[in-house]
C-alpha cells in the first residue's frame, strides 16, 4: 500500500468521523432536551 494514500484516507476518515460526531452531538442534544422548534430556530440563527 502506498504510504501517502494511506495518510490521505486516514485524514479523510478523521474528518468524516469528526463531522459525524458533531452532528450526532447536536442531534443528541436536541433529542435529550426537547426544545420547541421556534426556540431552536432562534438559537441557531443567533449563532450565525
Amino acid at each position: 500500500m502506498n504510504v501517502s494514500s494511506f495518510w490521505v484516507s486516514y485524514a479523510a476518515l478523521g474528518v468524516f468521523a469528526g463531522l459525524a460526531a458533531g452532528l450526532l452531538g447536536i442531534g443528541g442534544g436536541l433529542v435529550i432536551v426537547p426544545v420547541p422548534a421556534s426556540a431552536v430556530i432562534s438559537m441557531v440563527s443567533g449563532w450565525y
